[in-house]
């Protein structure tokens, strides 16, 4: 019996000294922050998978500026922030109107370099994709499902017809 009682504090005390709830933990093995109910606990660097998460981006006709013209086209300015070489940003584009509707992205706005050859990769209105730089003059779109496009930097404003 007495052995029964010494094994159940022991385990007891050990359970307690895993979950921190005594003393100081040895060197190397101090606890960190505790995650939130919204934030799950992440593996160890060592086992966490490298993945890089999307900056969020605004939303690509949010951001650009026009004016109309005499004709009932509008000429259309980029307004937008600039981008990072190299960095995926959460973009969510038009894409009601075509996939070269108003690309505002990097204080610039992009030409479609060659469509798909299946809209079916792309969602309707928005798309809700990643959009990276990939060269001075080179952008590269990924749709929600995965489907890369590429653009072409503009080097002066668009002058386009209104698109309902």
């Amino acid at each position: 019996m007495r052995l029964k009682l010494a094994a159940l504090i022991i385990g007891t005390s050990v359970l307690a000294g895993c979950a921190g709830l005594t003393g100081p933990a040895p060197a190397g093995l101090e606890a960190g922050p505790t995650p939130s109910a919204e934030e799950p606990a992440a593996p160890p660097d060592s086992l966490a998978p490298p993945r890089r998460s999307a900056e969020p981006y605004p939303t690509p006709t949010a951001g650009a500026e026009s004016s109309p013209l005499p004709d009932g086209r509008y000429v259309v300015y980029a307004s937008s922030p600039p981008a990072e070489m190299g960095v995926p940003y959460a973009f969510k584009l038009y894409t009601h109107c075509g996939l070269d509707f108003i690309i505002d992205f990097d204080e610039s706005l992009w030409d479609l370099i060659a469509p798909p050859e299946d809209r079916d990769g792309f969602e309707d209105p928005f798309d809700e994709g990643t959009m990276t730089l990939i060269a001075e003059n080179e952008a590269s779109y990924v749709s929600s499902h995965g489907v890369e496009i590429r653009y072409s930097r503009r080097s002066e404003p668009e002058e386009i017809h209104p698109c309902m």
